[in-house]
């Protein structure tokens, strides 16, 4: 808040309109295929902030980077429309957008020609508040096997508080190892990928890396990843991403990161083209939500938990994982342990044995060193293995495992190919039919009991309002030593009784699991559902504080709401501003009473009319209240 606020003082001093500058006012000429960097640039220097770089209809060429300055917009008549297309004899992006604050970069094309100098379609670094949306990037060759590129658009370090949404990514140096559609890494924190189509690249589509906290992942779609490229890939301390509703074709990855969510996704590949992982998680992570995902088809292993520890503290709840190659998931526990793992009402069917190798064709197959465990209500169903294998009568790597209320059903082995092992186990009210052989185990060891998950939320709310989770959990013989907590619609955290504010309305699974010191897992689930403003029945009659709360929706096209609360009379403004501070337009000017508030801006100015894409800024002022919010309009 103290940021927005910020802007806003420093640039009220600057220029009250915008000015469109046409490159081809500057001599820029399309079509003719005569280089017009020069003109482009001399339409850049004559800008100042707020101004836009205007492309018409046509193809105009470049030999080097357009670099842009901070606090301008470059549109051109539509992705289809206006193309810049790289002629370059030299290394070099098609747009360079380093160390630059708020870009906005729109309807364009931006064609590499498949020209080995084209570095990357957007480059940025050390950078914020940048959004690159319908855009159409395409065509980069193979040309660093050393170096790591090209991608369509880069971020490579501290860039914050960006977007980038609705662009299509497209042939990216799918003979590459690097090549990538978006790649988002080395400390670039606080950024939103939405609604990216990425198509035929060497790499993957969305890779984040180094220290890149606090993603948002929602609604791409990935496709011809070639190779071993992976559609999503996150990857060292890559930390509270939300990866939602995407549909990829190859390898989503979690490989190290901490309080993640990956919900929704669907990994599937019909083509025939068998390739490695569904969804990973590997190397070092912690306290994930997994849930609702769907893995069918093209894929060796479904899932799979690999790679150097610690991987704990995992909730998998509600994925459908079917017609793997080899097993529908396989936690390796040998390379470098698994444990406080929770899997809940997942569907691990249909595997395929393409190979007399041992485990084969298995639902679920784990490997030593997997402790404290917990597979509840789970179908292990339809394989054309065992239904669960791995495990040492022997060992003692393998141990506190419980499995309580799966169906383990019409495998065409055994239910469960070994013991576990270990000195506990616990396996409480399976369904065990139907498969080559039905074998039972019996419960044993277990001396400590098992942690009781419960707590208390209302069965309502309202978008905006602080809602507190009351967790009444506890431990018959101990304490409990770890929660983790998932909101269905953001990051997971780990306080005991922690508050959420819900953005947009709808019903939410509130689910919380829990683990004793030993490390015994238990969970409990409610739902709430939350609606777009007070109910009546439920709201105060006066609030008690002054608030203003998200814009909803936010992202919006053309309307959105903004409400407020006020717990005395005051004299309100709202007005909403641009990122340098020009104000667009005045919502509220008058004096109002205690109440509940909401008024709808229609993305227009003072004059009635539409504003262009963009980040805006919307702020009240109540009496000695002052707040400020951000809000993203997309066309």
């Amino acid at each position: 808040m103290k940021k927005h606020i910020l802007i806003v003082s420093v640039f009220f001093s600057l220029i009250k309109s915008q000015t469109l500058l046409n490159v081809s006012d500057y001599g820029a000429v399309a079509n003719d295929g005569n280089d017009d960097i020069a003109e482009i640039n001399a339409a850049i220097d004559a800008s100042t902030a707020g101004d836009t770089i205007y492309f018409p209809s046509g193809m105009f060429h470049i030999s080097d980077a357009i670099r842009l300055k901070s606090y301008t917009v470059m549109v051109g008549e539509g992705q289809d429309n206006s193309t810049i297309l790289f002629m370059g004899t030299n290394l070099a992006p098609l747009v360079d957008i380093q160390e630059k604050t708020h870009i906005e970069i729109a309807n364009l094309c931006l064609d590499a020609n498949n020209n080995s100098n084209a570095s990357n379609g957007i480059e940025a670094y050390q950078g914020s508040e940048h959004f690159l949306h319908d855009l159409w990037i395409k065509n980069f060759t193979f040309n660093y096997p050393d170096w790591g590129g090209p991608q369509g658009i880069v971020f490579y370090g501290e860039v914050m508080d960006c977007m980038i949404s609705n662009n299509l990514i497209e042939n990216m140096s799918i003979e590459s190892e690097w090549g990538a559609g978006i790649v988002v890494g080395w400390g670039s924190s606080n950024n939103k990928i939405l609604n990216n189509t990425i198509n035929n690249t060497g790499r993957g589509g969305i890779l984040c890396n180094n220290g890149s906290t606090d993603l948002v992942i929602q609604n791409n779609i990935v496709t011809g990843s070639h190779g071993e490229g992976l559609g999503i890939e996150i990857w060292v301390d890559c930390d509270r991403a939300v990866i939602e509703d995407n549909i990829i074709d190859h390898w989503l990855s979690v490989g190290g990161g901490h309080y993640c969510a990956i919900r929704r996704n669907v990994i599937s590949d019909t083509s025939g083209v068998i390739k490695y992982i569904g969804l990973e998680v590997a190397w070092e992570n912690d306290n994930h939500i997994i849930t609702d995902n769907l893995v069918s088809y093209g894929f060796e292993q479904g899932m799979t938990v690999s790679n150097t520890p610690p991987k704990e503290y995992i909730f998998w709840g509600y994925n459908t994982i079917q017609y793997a190659e080899n097993w529908g998931i396989i936690i390796q526990g040998e390379t470098g342990g698994a444990n406080y793992l929770y899997f809940y009402k997942n569907a691990f069917q249909f595997s395929r044995k393409t190979d007399d190798f041992s485990g084969y064709g298995s639902g679920i197959r784990f490997n030593d060193d997997c402790d404290y465990i917990t597979f509840e209500e789970n179908q292990i169903i339809n394989n054309e293995g065992a239904g669960i294998t791995g495990g040492d009568p022997d060992s003692e790597a393998m141990d506190h495992m419980s499995f309580i209320n799966n169906t383990i059903a019409n495998n065409a082995e055994a239910s469960i190919e070994n013991d576990p092992g270990g000195d506990d186990l616990e396996w409480e009210n399976n369904e065990v039919y139907g498969n080559g052989y039905n074998i039972q185990l019996e419960s044993r060891g277990f001396e400590n009991q098992k942690p009781i998950a419960e707590f208390n939320i209302p069965s309502n709310g309202s978008v905006g309002e602080e809602i507190v989770f009351t967790n009444n959990s506890y431990d018959p013989d101990g304490e409990i030593g770890h929660v983790l907590w998932d909101f269905d619609d953001s990051y997971p955290v780990s306080d005991f009784s922690p508050t959420h504010v819900y953005t947009k309305p709808g019903e939410y699974r509130v689910t919380l699991l829990v683990w004793d010191e030993p490390g015994r897992g238990a969970r409990a689930e409610h739902y709430i559902t939350i609606e777009s403003l007070w109910t009546d029945e439920s709201k105060p009659e006066i609030p008690t504080d002054f608030r203003l709360f998200p814009a909803y929706p936010n992202p919006f096209n053309p309307i959105t709401s903004l409400r407020y609360d006020l717990p005395e009379q005051a004299q309100v403004t709202l007005t909403i501003y641009d990122l340098i501070g020009r104000e667009v337009t005045q919502l509220v000017n008058t004096t109002q009473d205690a109440g509940y508030r909401s008024v709808q801006w229609d993305a227009t100015d003072s004059f009635g009319m539409p504003v262009s894409a963009g980040v805006y800024l919307y702020q009240i002022r109540a009496g000695e209240f002052v707040q400020t919010r951000k809000m993203v309009l997309l066309k």
